[in-house]
């Protein structure tokens, strides 16, 4: 077993409350269903489970990353456990919406880390959140404390057209180069 999923199997071992998962593997969802503590997890992707155990009636839900924050609550979630893979392609509203979500920690993690990956933690300090980064050998986890991240909507606004445009520079910048 890889010593990022041993580390996140220890913290799912002490959590409470509801649970947000995005992209995770089997074993980390088994994990997740042994927990008694856990009164409600939504998994969020498009695989299909080979059990079928996770997709029908009880603790987890399926739900589309799409329609993230139209389905959940303000800080109604305590936790939160993304794969960066499966959340690189939605990075523009992600990192709002999961700080709007969240009222207790998120957890992300990747085997590869690169410049987008690191663009993207970066977002989160915007929000006045305490990211804290543990590097294994196989990967690193970003541990998010969004307890005091606050998302106000001009803000989620300002910082969207942000993006967008430096978006523009970069496909502006990379046509000219090449």
């Amino acid at each position: 077993m890889k010593t990022i999923e041993k580390y996140l199997i220890k913290k799912i071992r002490h959590m409470s409350g509801n649970v947000i998962t995005i992209g995770c593997n089997d074993t980390l969802l088994d994990e997740i269903n042994k927990n008694n503590n856990i009164l409600n997890c939504n998994v969020l992707n498009n695989m299909l489970r080979t059990s079928g155990k996770y997709t029908s009636a009880g603790r987890m839900k399926r739900i589309n990353i799409k329609k993230f924050k139209r389905k959940f609550k303000k800080k109604k979630t305590d936790y939160m456990i993304v794969d960066i893979q499966d959340v690189l392609p939605y990075a523009k509203r992600f990192v709002s919406s999961s700080v709007y979500i969240t009222k207790g920690e998120l957890y992300i993690y990747t085997n590869e880390v690169n410049d987008k990956v690191d663009e993207m933690i970066n977002k989160y300090q915007r929000f006045h959140t305490k990211v804290e980064k543990i590097t294994n050998e196989d990967g690193c986890v970003y541990k998010i404390d969004c307890t005091n991240g606050k998302v106000k909507r001009l803000q989620e606004i300002k910082y969207l057209w942000k993006d967008t445009i430096d978006n523009i520079i970069d496909l502006i910048g990379d046509y000219l180069i090449n």
